[in-house]
């Protein structure tokens, strides 16, 4: 499983998807589960894919990744935060958050530009600098001169899987969670998942909403994958799932994440709940789930499952693969 679940991740870990500019991914996604003989529809800001199983879960998973916009000549800005998605933005994500923490971290790393719509390769540079704008309230950054690129072109950054011993790394938010549902699909799952854009930019809730809307449904048992910064290595390596009771924007599902809890604790499998874990609140974030939720005014509803990682929002995040297979046992017996 873990082999299998490598190699996908090393797939989607090439495929350029900088919020907004998802299209590309989405394709690979699209092609993979008609493969399996899955149907797949796309709407606004989300693809749905369908097994012949009708069940009351449904998975979920985010398909944008940060990386940078070209915002005006040699320009080029954090693309989640750029102009096109402020209104969007009021501080309170874990992205924004973390702005400030990462202004340096991508110096010298490499970038590819790219056609939004066909994948295109335009250019590849490589940062140079990079330093927070008041003015323009976002990260801006120096690059080495590309040639022909125009206001609107995302450079995602040109990422590798890394493997040593039992850690990867890479920038796994969120393909790792996408690799996820890639493989239960491979493995014979048959239910339905919905991968939503732009959550990045604190958008994807909207396109869920409509999408449930546009199916006169009230979903109760949305299931949200995705990865979570723990505190330290150490508690990447002891923590095989990191649950929530709520984030700042509303109350979880509470049956369904206690259910979650009654079989984490049969499978031995080593849970925090991300609420209690942190010591500021502020820090729980707000998720694509609880802006669902308040959005919705509570007609909409689940939880969430994520993966433990360190170096969150960084090329190199990591994830300790020791926790996998119990995690996933985790998963699979939730979804039956």
């Amino acid at each position: 499983m873990i082999d299998e679940f490598i190699a996908i991740l090393q797939l989607l870990v090439k495929t350029p998807s900088v919020v907004g500019n998802e299209r590309v991914f989405l394709r690979l996604i699209q092609r993979e589960c008609e493969s399996l003989g899955l149907r797949t529809t796309e709407y606004e800001g989300v693809l749905e894919v369908c097994g012949i199983k009708d069940t009351d879960i449904v998975l979920s998973a985010h398909v944008d990744r940060n990386g940078l916009i070209c915002t005006g000549p040699n320009e080029f800005q954090y693309a989640a935060f750029s102009a096109k998605f402020g209104a969007d933005l009021d501080g309170s994500s874990v992205s924004e958050r973390l702005l400030g923490s990462i202004e340096k971290r991508f110096i010298n790393h490499s970038v590819v530009a790219y056609d939004p719509w066909t994948g295109a390769y335009i250019g590849q540079s490589k940062i140079t600098d990079s330093y927070i704008s008041p003015q323009q309230n976002n990260l801006i950054f120096n690059i080495n001169p590309i040639s022909a690129i125009t206001p609107g072109v995302p450079l995602a950054y040109n990422d590798e899987l890394s493997i040593e011993k039992n850690w990867i790394s890479a920038q796994l938010d969120n393909v790792f969670s996408v690799a996820v549902i890639l493989l239960l699909y491979r493995q014979g799952y048959q239910g339905r998942a919905v991968f939503t854009c732009e959550e990045e930019a604190g958008k994807s809730w909207r396109y869920l909403r409509a999408y449930f809307r546009r199916r006169d449904e009230s979903p109760q048992r949305l299931l949200v994958l995705d990865t979570s910064p723990v505190n330290s290595e150490q508690d990447a390596i002891s923590i095989d799932v990191v649950l929530r009771n709520r984030d700042i924007s509303a109350e979880f599902n509470a049956p369904f994440t206690a259910q979650l809890v009654a079989i984490c604790d049969a499978l031995n499998a080593h849970y925090i709940k991300k609420d209690e874990y942190v010591d500021d609140p502020a820090a729980m974030g707000r998720t694509e789930l609880g802006r669902l939720i308040a959005g919705s005014d509570g007609t909409m509803t689940g939880t969430t499952f994520q993966f433990p990682t360190t170096n969150y929002h960084t090329a190199q995040e990591s994830y300790d693969m020791s926790s996998f297979e119990k995690a996933m046992s985790v998963l699979k017996t939730i979804i039956g």
